[in-house]
């Protein structure tokens, strides 16, 4: 399948990871996953939403982590490190840990909101989600990596107080691990290394901030919960 530059246009060959026209960084398959969905994006305000495109919503505002945009401003300190959160970190493997935490939350969610569609929304969210996310990594075991996430971060909401601070210290390690689309793998937990990168620790945790602050409440308390009220009807 062709890849389509965003910025020129130019239909460039499957595997490409720059335009052979311009040079621009081109999207990782997740992203051009969620490219071809747009136009089920828009129709959300204007249709009933079906399983389908309440999955494209949530993988929209998933991609929002760590997106190229021209208007993001570059901070200096970064850039004399040789750091680019969307270069070193808008790749599909990070996409997979920030994936993994958005499922824990909708899935928290609809526990305390909708228990009643709990179980038909999050087995079609985490269904749709692996098959997605095994042909991105091409890898065979984004089912147990998946449910090892989802689980570890489900045992902290229930057992500690400040949950939200410490979900997060994992999940940043967890896509430190995966800078340049370093593939995840299996870890226990409690063994996962710090990183001992501060301006890059400060980088991931200021992008999943931002994402946690301007994306997630819109992605549960708008998409998630009109999608529930519209089963209603």
């Amino acid at each position: 399948m062709k890849i389509k530059c965003p910025l020129c246009g130019f239909e460039n060959e499957e595997g490409s990871k720059f335009c052979a026209n311009c040079e621009e960084p081109l999207p990782t398959y997740v992203r051009r996953w969620d490219i071809n969905r747009e136009e089920e994006i828009k129709h959300l305000q204007i249709c009933k939403v079906t399983p389908e495109i309440l999955f494209a919503s949530m993988m929209h505002g998933l991609c929002c982590f760590a997106m190229d945009d021209p208007r993001r401003k570059k901070i200096p300190e970064f850039q004399k490190a040789g750091l680019d959160i969307c270069k070193n970190f808008g790749n599909d493997a990070s996409l997979f840990e920030v994936g993994c935490y958005l499922y824990f939350r909708l899935d928290l969610w609809l526990f305390l909101n909708r228990p009643d569609l709990k179980g038909l929304i999050s087995k079609n969210f985490a269904k749709e989600f692996v098959k997605l996310f095994t042909f991105a990594l091409r890898t065979d075991n984004v089912v147990v990596l998946f449910n090892e996430r989802v689980s570890r971060y489900g045992d902290i909401a229930l057992k500690e107080e400040g949950w939200l601070k410490k979900t997060h210290s994992i999940l940043s390690r967890l896509v430190a691990k995966t800078k340049d689309n370093n593939l995840p793998k299996n870890y226990k937990f409690e063994e996962v290394p710090l990183n001992l990168n501060t301006i890059e620790d400060f980088l991931i945790e200021t992008e999943l901030i931002s994402w946690e602050k301007e994306i997630v409440p819109i992605l549960l308390n708008n998409n998630l919960k009109k999608y529930c009220d519209l089963l209603e009807e």
